[in-house]
């Protein structure tokens, strides 16, 4: 089984996009922003938190472990776009028996 930091990465991002969206120059700290944004949902410690922040381009390290195993993000398999016809035909198919 390959081993995968996508969740990690994904997760980084959020926290990333997160601070961006409610911080507000001279308004807000950050430390504020980990207290009652960050800490509640991601439990992650502060000292953790000011390291993610100091990360950089994790879009495209996320882009690249994505090619790496060969997940297309938006790819939806024409086969299983509409899961539940297949238990349709399946209740169909034992009516006619």
């Amino acid at each position: 089984m390959k081993r995968s930091r996508i969740n990690v990465l994904k997760r980084y991002i959020d926290i990333q996009r997160l601070t961006k969206q409610h911080y507000v120059e001279g308004l807000t700290t950050y430390s504020g922003l980990w207290r009652f944004r960050i800490e509640p949902i991601y439990h992650i410690s502060y000292q953790q938190y000011m390291r993610i922040l100091g990360i950089g381009g994790l879009e495209a390290e996320l882009e690249r472990e994505q090619q790496r195993l060969n997940i297309h993000s938006n790819y939806v398999d024409p086969e299983l776009k509409n899961q539940l016809n297949l238990f349709d035909q399946l209740y169909h198919e034992t009516d006619n028996d």
